[in-house]
């Protein structure tokens, strides 16, 4: 039935006005885009950091 999915607020009210307007609901391709970006940049950055310290493990491994 209809009624069974639906959450209810602590003041008894049917929690479902605001469907339309969850954050799910409005992602729109302006901020996909920009967390698209904001994952590629932070996966360049881990990657760098991550030949970094590959560099820097091997260095030290000679040094034993």
């Amino acid at each position: 039935m209809a009624t069974d999915d639906q959450q209810t607020r602590v003041n008894g009210d049917i929690n479902n006005d605001n469907v339309g307007t969850t954050p799910a609901a409005n992602v729109s391709a302006v901020n996909a885009n920009a967390n698209t970006a904001a994952f590629e940049e932070m996966f360049t950055t881990f990657k760098k950091k991550s030949e970094e310290h590959e560099k820097l493990t091997g260095f030290l491994a000679k040094q034993v």
